[in-house]
């Protein structure tokens, strides 16, 4: 019995977006009668390109912000420039606080902002002069906390649970966490072996992408994403039995 596995093949592939997807001029042949073949991550970057409002935000046709990662802070105070209220955290309850501070009465009716996961508030809102209202849900800057890294190459040897949802086969390889700094770089290296089978005779392609926690492609950028992939393909010899 031979355990060892060998390497056959090293590739380092780039990508100036999150998806990687090279075609083989010619196939590699996978020699399935005497070998099992597997694909090995050994190290993954990227940038963190990616905004946690990925669209314009408005109050009543005014635009409080465009695309970009941003705090609440510097959310809240583009929303208070725009004379539409005041918007306030409580910090011990996590919940926005918009106050009318007006002069008059204050009646918002359209703000994809205001309504949106980030805000949590429900429309349309009527304050009186000096009244206020609170959000029904905590502030969420970001929809998800981490990204995830799929492979088309593998498939049925990872099983996801999103909120205590059944079981669900992916193409997930890694997940990593989306706390970062705006156009911070990320570089993972394994420390162990993350190895998945490959199946089939022929290995026409490589493909790799980042997505976000939902499963969902990525496809507003700030920039270049700096994403790539270091892997090798190994083969072990068949046990003979």
């Amino acid at each position: 019995m031979n355990n060892d596995k060998e390497v056959i093949s090293q590739f380092i592939m780039t990508s100036h977006d999150f998806k990687i997807h090279q075609t083989f001029n010619s196939p590699i042949y996978l020699d399935k009668n005497r070998y099992n073949y597997y694909i090995r991550l050994l190290q993954v970057q990227f940038s963190n390109v990616v905004p946690n409002v990925d669209s314009n935000q408005y109050v009543e046709g005014q635009l409080i912000c465009e695309p970009g990662i941003y705090s609440i802070d510097d959310l809240m105070t583009k929303y208070n420039a725009l004379n539409y209220g005041n918007l306030t955290l409580n910090n011990n309850t996590g919940r926005l606080i918009l106050t009318n501070d007006t002069g008059s009465t204050l009646t918002i009716n359209n703000s994809n902002f205001l309504s949106s996961y980030i805000c949590n508030f429900t429309l349309p809102i009527t304050l009186s002069n000096n009244q206020s209202i609170t959000a029904n849900a905590i502030v969420k800057i970001q929809e998800y906390n981490y990204f995830v890294l799929n492979s088309g190459n593998i498939s049925g040897y990872t099983y996801t649970s999103l909120d205590k949802t059944p079981f669900q086969s992916c193409t997930t390889i890694w997940p990593f966490s989306s706390a970062m700094n705006p156009f911070q770089f990320k570089t993972w290296t394994a420390v162990q072996p993350i190895e998945f089978n490959l199946d089939g005779q022929m290995l026409n392609y490589l493909d790799f992408e980042i997505k976000d926690a939902f499963g969902r492609n990525i496809k507003v950028l700030l920039g270049e994403s700096d994403f790539m992939v270091t892997c090798q393909i190994v083969r072990a010899l068949k046990t003979i039995r």
